[in-house]
């Protein structure tokens, strides 16, 4: 910026002698600068001062002005230069800052793991290893949790309510990966979420049913409903914990948009809403659903994914047999 502002300097005095020069020789040629001792002749030389004085005068008024135009341009360039390495600055300890809270919850997470087992090697209380998977969900370490999670489960050492909270948050995490994976540990282990007093415990994202989870969650989830609700015999079943998959259901069926799925669902609800004929209306905590329509909106759903099918025909012999 510098040697520009030096060139704009050098060009512009050149320009204005090399004017003047002209002037000068123009004036010359026409016979103005002769100087004969007249009056007239006087006045001449006095005008061609007074010109000479004015043209220095605009020399420094055009050298000042771009000298301050590269002073402040200068300046700009300073400034900028200092924001720049003040924004480098700033990334620089940002990325510092991330990979050392990284580094801490890693480690955290290393012990997290840790404390899902005794010093001799021995499995950990079931208390212990639930506080384990929570400081894991509250790590963000949601994959880690849920796969840890699906170990217990097939162990049938984690108890329903804990297993259903992990994968409650491993669901609302935002991950749509995360999400389908912790749906399909679920599914897979849906047995496991019968308390064995009774009731049925299902993650907060699937009782409200979450309208935004991905259509393969979505699918899934559904048929995972279904088939908690034939792990326990019809005759074994509270209506009130019975409802609780009955009014899951219900909603998915009230706010899927999507063809397919829906009539999926309508399915399995169709089979399902057979074990409780005498059935009206549930009061889940979100609303209040009409199971009188729902029944006769779903009367002539039929199945479009072939496992929904074979599922229906489970539900359908679950219903017979506990009839």
């Amino acid at each position: 910026m510098q040697s520009k502002s030096g060139r704009w300097i050098f060009f512009t005095v050149v320009a204005v002698v090399v004017s003047y020069v002209i002037l000068v020789i123009v004036l010359w040629k026409v016979g103005l600068i002769d100087f004969t001792g007249t009056d007239n002749s006087a006045k001449v030389y006095s005008a061609l001062i007074a010109l000479v004085g004015g043209f220095f005068s605009v020399i420094v008024s055009i050298i000042g002005l771009i000298l301050k135009y590269s002073l402040d341009q200068r300046n700009t360039d300073i400034k900028e230069q200092a924001e720049r390495r003040l924004e480098l600055e700033s990334q620089r300890n940002n990325a510092l800052k991330t990979e050392a809270e990284n580094r801490l919850k890693l480690e955290a997470a290393i012990r997290a793991v840790g404390l899902l087992s005794t010093n001799t090697g021995t499995l950990a209380p079931m208390i212990q290893r639930a506080g384990a998977l929570f400081a894991l969900t509250s790590l963000n370490r949601y994959k880690l949790a849920t796969a840890l999670t699906a170990e217990l489960l097939a162990k049938d050492e984690l108890d329903a309510y804990s297993a259903s909270s992990i994968l409650d948050h491993a669901i609302e995490s935002g991950d749509q990966r995360t999400q389908e994976e912790a749906i399909g540990v679920f599914n897979y282990y849906v047995e496991r979420f019968l308390s064995p007093n009774g009731a049925v415990v299902l993650p907060d994202s699937l009782h409200n049913w979450r309208a935004d989870l991905t259509d393969y969650s979505r699918q899934w989830a559904a048929m995972a409903l279904g088939r908690l609700l034939i792990a326990r015999p019809l005759s074994e079943w509270d209506e009130n914990h019975a409802n609780a998959i009955l009014s899951a259901l219900s909603l998915a069926w009230l706010r899927e948009t999507k063809e397919e799925l829906k009539q999926d669902v309508g399915a399995i609800l169709k089979s399902a809403l057979k074990a409780y004929p005498g059935l009206d209306t549930i009061f889940h905590p979100q609303q209040q659903i009409r199971i009188r329509d729902i029944r006769f909106q779903v009367a002539s759903v039929t199945p479009f994914f072939d496992a929904v099918i074979a599922l229906q025909k489970r539900i359908e012999k679950w219903v017979a047999e506990g009839s």
